[in-house]
């Protein structure tokens, strides 16, 4: 916990010393009228909770302990409102899952904007694709099953693919992504894109963008209507 506490300017000591007595009992009742941390909310929350007894919150992070039955996904849910920020809790904190009793840093506001940190830069590759094809030994035409096997890798191996409206916030300095972040774009406008590619995209839950070439749009059997 001080590890990550100290990677900040914000009152470590206070931080780990608030911690350190709220991490004495492994379970945590939730505060009064909250669900059971096992039960996980549907509806979004407007702002974040107010510090409960196993919690400290400053303006740019909050250290908590976490209860049986919550995920990542939940705390990301309450603390950042939004349940798909969770690799922002697991990068920082270096962990893969969290644990009942654990103790975890949850950073409010980006820490690494634009990938930078004073030991180094992070880059993002762009996947570019323009043709698929159901069998291809051209270069430029992806088969379905390369296409899949490839895309099936990119989770295998940890990789998150972002949009481009993501990286674009990325690039201007106004966000974060994660360390293994990847987009990918599809060029000219083939009716592959369709038939081919996006069953595969949207079974990953991958978003892409494609890059239409206009003229390419002809109303014809291969390309994009």
């Amino acid at each position: 916990m001080l590890n990550h506490i100290r990677r900040t300017a914000v009152a470590p000591a206070i931080l780990a010393a608030a911690l350190a007595g709220c991490a004495t009992t492994a379970a945590v009742a939730p505060p009064a009228g909250e669900p059971p941390a096992a039960v996980q909310a549907a509806p979004r929350p407007a702002s974040r909770p107010a510090a409960g007894p196993a919690q400290i919150v400053t303006p740019e992070f909050a250290a908590v302990v976490v209860r049986p039955g919550e995920t990542l996904a939940m705390l990301a849910g309450t603390w950042l409102l939004d349940p798909s920020r969770a690799w922002e809790i697991a990068e920082y904190n270096g962990i893969a899952a969290a644990a009942p009793g654990q103790e975890l840093v949850i950073p409010l506001r980006p820490y690494r904007r634009g990938g930078l940190t004073p030991e180094r830069y992070q880059t993002v590759p762009v996947l570019v694709y323009h043709q698929f094809a159901e069998k291809s030994t051209n270069k430029m035409i992806v088969s379905r099953e390369s296409f899949e096997a490839q895309m099936r890798l990119l989770k295998e191996k940890g990789y998150q693919v972002v949009s481009l409206e993501q990286l674009f916030a990325f690039l201007e300095f106004r966000g974060q992504l994660p360390e293994k972040a990847v987009a990918i774009t599809i060029d000219d406008g083939w009716r592959s894109a369709y038939d081919i590619a996006f069953p595969i995209l949207r079974k990953y839950g991958y978003p892409a963008t494609i890059f239409v070439y206009t003229q390419l749009i002809t109303g014809g059997a291969k390309t994009l209507s």
